[in-house]
């Protein structure tokens, strides 16, 4: 592995670490939950069997005991290093490859959402001055790839794939399977010269039980790019909180409808290839973006393209 870290992970548990001690028990109790009680249920199973928290500090039972090199490596490696093994953790530390692929992994990640250029100055500044690290993350910013764009049917598709791989592993306490499903993802929207943030927001929301600590620093500033602030305290991904499989994006029948308003498109729909033309019309009248626009409105047509939008006319 090379001296410079492939993220700025020393920092950030130095600062999460802190911000987690400091809260209330009942605001980091729900960190890195999962959906549904049935896959809650067999989370806390497969995490104690391996000696890892579902809740606060989100990362290690037993410590920095199980990390050979926790100043090379840090903790959330640790963790999906264990998390990625097949089968039942028997107490064995994991290897500095299994470290080092975990990390990696975890670098990818971090560089999905973070100017590059942010990245090096964090670096330069670090390098003049290590103790203002955790101060010189703020100065990091989001990548310009992320935007409000709307996700394509094939970003869909790979979303909700992995999303129900993840669940899968977790059903069945095989959560190398999952690990892998996060890793598959994260190679695939690097790949995408746009990246929705929505659906990258999303994701973060299924990374957090495996690395708490990375999911917490990216989904700080998604928020402050939202919000324009940034939540200084735990982020916790609640059990409401878990995406929701589409099934529908799984099928090759399944088909992207764009919903235009007076030409202008609004919102874009998963349905099915053999949906009828007034099923369509019906989902997108009541579109979750689209009613917004149609309040006050006068309807006057709608036009329903097979297989490719809905226009709505109003006035």
């Amino acid at each position: 592995m090379s001296k410079r870290p492939p993220y700025p992970f020393a920092a950030l548990e130095a600062k999460w670490m802190r911000i987690w001690d400091g809260a209330p028990l009942e605001a980091t109790a729900e960190l890195g939950q999962v959906g549904s009680t049935s896959l809650r249920i067999a989370w806390v199973e497969c995490l104690t069997k391996r000696t890892l928290r579902c809740g606060f500090p989100g990362a290690l039972e037993g410590g920095d005991r199980w990390i050979p090199h926790p100043a090379e490596f840090g903790r959330d490696a640790c963790r999906v290093a264990l998390l990625s093994r097949p089968g039942e953790l028997t107490g064995d530390r994991p290897s500095s490859e299994e470290l080092t692929a975990a990390a990696r992994f975890l670098g990818r990640v971090w560089r999905l959402y973070v100017d590059e250029a942010d990245t090096v100055e964090f670096q330069q500044a670090c390098t003049l001055d290590p103790t203002q690290s955790v101060v010189a993350l703020e100065g990091i910013g989001l990548s310009l790839a992320l935007g409000p764009d709307l996700p394509s049917l094939s970003m869909h598709r790979v979303w909700h794939s992995c999303l129900q791989r993840v669940e899968q592993g977790i059903a069945q306490q095989r959560p190398h399977i999952a690990v892998a499903a996060l890793i598959e993802f994260v190679n695939q929207a690097t790949l995408w010269p746009k990246r929705p943030r929505a659906l990258l927001t999303d994701f973060l929301l299924v990374l957090q039980p495996f690395a708490p600590i990375l999911a917490q620093e990216l989904t700080a500033k998604c928020r402050l790019h939202a919000t324009g602030r940034a939540p200084y305290e735990p982020v916790p991904a609640r059990s409401g909180d878990w995406p929701t499989l589409d099934s529908k994006c799984l099928t090759e029948t399944a088909l992207e409808i764009s919903i235009q308003i007076n030409g202008k498109l609004r919102d874009t729909l998963m349905v099915s290839g053999d949906v009828s033309p007034a099923a369509l019309e019906k989902a997108a009248l009541s579109a979750e973006k689209v009613v917004p626009f149609l309040q006050g409105k006068v309807i006057r047509r709608v036009v329903v393209v097979p297989q490719k939008l809905v226009n709505i006319a109003v006035e």
